[in-house]
């Protein structure tokens, strides 16, 4: 880049932040930061360069959040037990009619697929694989016997 006035392209914006996806947060193996900051090092100040000028404020320090912790129970979409359960307010008759909407398009959303593999032939099909195998199990019995 000169001295000039620079103004990036799309394709500049696109790979610097990729390049800076990969250069700034903290991964647990450093191979990849590394490889790119050794190696291509026009490339990563490139990407820099980019960033500052789109935010000029912050500079091409890229803010990073406080680690967190997770746990598997994050996962679970219920409240936790340990919250107190307060009064269910009242339903507007919108809220009702939108809860009655949502279980009737759930309940259609499981009969269609019922519907789907009780006349798809899946239901048939595994019934002649579980006849199939019996019969190969009592070939091997007779041949055994005899």
């Amino acid at each position: 880049m000169s001295e000039r006035t620079y103004r990036p392209t799309t394709i500049d914006v696109c790979i610097a932040s990729h390049i800076l996806l990969l250069i700034d947060p903290p991964f647990p193996d450093l191979l990849l930061q590394t490889l790119l900051k050794e190696s291509y090092p026009t490339l990563t100040a490139h990407a820099r360069q980019i960033h500052l000028q789109a935010f000029p404020v912050t500079g091409s320090n890229i803010p990073l959040l406080p680690p967190q912790s997770y746990t598997l129970r994050a996962l679970i979409p219920w409240p936790p037990a340990k919250t107190r359960k307060s009064k269910p307010k009242p339903k507007s008759e919108e809220d009702t009619r939108f809860d009655r909407m949502r279980w009737g398009w759930n309940a259609l959303v499981v009969f269609s697929a019922v519907f789907y593999i009780a006349q798809s032939g899946l239901v048939q099909a595994m019934r002649n694989l579980d006849i199939a195998d019996e019969e190969d199990e009592m070939l091997y019995v007779d041949e055994d016997e005899e």
